[in-house]
């Protein structure tokens, strides 16, 4: 086996003639298999500065040699420990004070443990946040309105990435966009700016077919749903971690994003302001399996392929402008 795959297949970041690691996003990449380096050269200043400070840590105290930058194979001795202790420590604290969210705390501890030799797990199990939680209730429905591979309306990953941020775009336009002339009723069958609402209205046969808030109003899922998710977990955890593991990873982590801020991605459809001779508000706010048959009627209008408005087996819908 080459050298650069057996460290790989260990969990070891592969280094490049320059020194550096790859740098990876590894919420929507786990198996780390998409560079990201070149966009973010960034993390290699940090890691180099890092590197640097506790190289200098070690001169000024009576520990081990620093580690070389290129010394991969070295792992640093215990009496060394205390040192590390305070330096990560620190570099904990700046991270805070600089308000970095935990993802990228995470990413960047990775590199300084992996520039002193330590190599931690790459990858772990691929699951999804409870689906009592707001974030794993809008990550199943994001799985559940997207295909998989195999599965019907299958293209590819960034065809089914795009259909779940565009749907939850949709979700997110019925709330806080609501186009002149229009009542978010109207649009969305409920007033409210809870997203579970928006996915919840209607019951079982709503707005979001299987998604619906019981008795109790605790928002729940028919079983189908879980039994697919469940089958696709599977999928996700068997063997080599792929494409199924990447697409549960991005559901969630869209999810997530949404539920802490917003969506990060752009909306592809908030320019549009024509179909054919008629103008339109811009924004998706219904989504369709694509088949001629559905439509959501009234004003609505069927985007068309030309302006990407199919995506993973699903039709996206905007709006007559009449204002």
């Amino acid at each position: 086996m080459p050298q650069k795959n057996r460290w790989r297949e260990v969990g070891f970041p592969r280094l490049h003639h320059y020194g550096g690691p790859d740098i990876y996003n590894i919420e929507i990449d786990p198996r780390e298999e998409i560079s990201i380096d070149g966009d973010n050269a960034w993390v290699i200043a940090q890691w180099i500065r890092i590197v640097s400070e506790y190289n200098q840590a070690l001169k000024e105290h009576t520990n081990p040699r620093g580690v070389r930058l290129a010394d991969t194979g070295h792992i640093v001795k215990a009496a060394a420990m205390v040192n590390m202790t305070r330096h990560f420590r620190a570099h904990a604290d700046l991270m805070h004070a600089a308000h970095l969210p935990y993802p990228a705390r995470g990413r960047l501890l990775r590199l300084l443990l992996f520039s002193l030799g330590i190599v931690l797990p790459a990858f772990g199990e691929v699951g999804l946040q409870p689906a009592d939680s707001v974030s794993g209730y809008i990550a199943r429905l994001l799985i559940n309105e997207s295909p998989f591979p195999g599965e019907r309306g299958w293209l590819s990953e960034d065809d089914t990435r795009g259909a779940m941020v565009s749907i939850l775009w949709v979700l997110d336009s019925r709330i806080h966009h609501v186009p002149p002339g229009y009542t978010q009723e109207q649009i969305a069958a409920v007033r409210s700016h809870d997203i579970i609402d928006v996915i919840t209205v209607g019951g079982e046969k709503g707005q979001c077919d299987g998604f619906y808030r019981d008795t109790s109003g605790q928002f729940r899922a028919v079983a189908r749903v879980h039994e697919r998710i469940d089958y696709l977990l599977t999928i996700a955890n068997k063997g080599k971690p792929g494409r199924f593991a990447r697409l549960i990873n991005y559901a969630q982590h869209l999810a997530n994003a949404y539920v802490s801020g917003g969506i990060g991605e752009a909306d592809r459809f908030a320019g549009l302001s024509r179909i054919g001779n008629i103008p339109v508000t811009g924004r998706a706010y219904s989504w369709m399996t694509d088949q001629d048959y559905y439509h959501p009627g009234g004003n609505f209008l069927k985007i068309p392929n030309s302006a990407d408005g199919a995506l993973g087996g699903n039709r996206f819908f905007t709006l007559r402008r009449i204002k």
